[in-house]
């Protein structure tokens, strides 16, 4: 733990916030997970929702898809991360929503699929993605601390909002490059 707190320069409550957002995500995957299973039908419907959005990437090469999938994943991780301002609301909640949602989705996968299908086309660019959104979302609640701590107690706040931003575009922006292109090219050879 002590090579990944250095490498991402997590302080202590910064650990604290990932492993308590990694613990937050793994149980609403649970709970969509289990959702999808008690309402197949109306997952089914849901996730048939979001496959009719996206059809429009039927049509894009896979040069787009790389930047659609990388510009979607960090503008919306910079948001979570920044968002964590307002007392770290929203990447909580962007974990919530997320967990819930991948839970859905997997279990409707699994369904018709099979587990060793849907562990192929979604580990080789979740365990980049993951890792990206949680780090994103650890550092968005530690900002949402010391932003507190800074309206309470008048504590310095530019040096942590730094520390994020920098994190942002030079460990988690490269994480998520590499997992949009790891879903890029799977996603070409399994619709080929």
């Amino acid at each position: 733990m002590e090579k990944i707190r250095e490498l991402y320069k997590l302080d202590e409550s910064t650990t604290f916030y990932l492993k308590a957002l990694a613990l937050l995500l793994i149980i609403m995957f649970s709970v969509g997970f289990i959702t999808a299973i008690f309402f197949p039908l109306e997952a089914r419907q849901g996730v048939d929702e979001v496959f009719q959005e996206l059809e429009f990437l039927s049509h894009a090469s896979a040069f787009q898809i790389f930047w659609i999938i990388f510009f979607n994943n960090a503008v919306k991780l910079f948001i979570s991360l920044v968002g964590g301002v307002l007392l770290g609301v929203i990447p909580v909640i962007f974990v919530l929503i997320n967990g819930y949602a991948i839970g859905i989705v997997a279990a409707v996968a699994i369904a018709e699929q099979g587990v060793g299908k849907v562990l192929a086309l979604t580990l080789p660019h979740g365990i980049f993605e993951i890792p990206a959104v949680l780090l994103a979302a650890s550092y968005g609640v530690m900002l949402g601390e010391k932003f507190y701590a800074r309206m309470r107690r008048g504590e310095p706040f530019r040096p942590s909002f730094s520390l994020a931003v920098n994190a942002f575009f030079k460990v988690i922006v490269p994480i998520l490059a590499i997992a949009a292109f790891i879903e890029t090219v799977i996603g070409f050879i399994a619709h080929t």
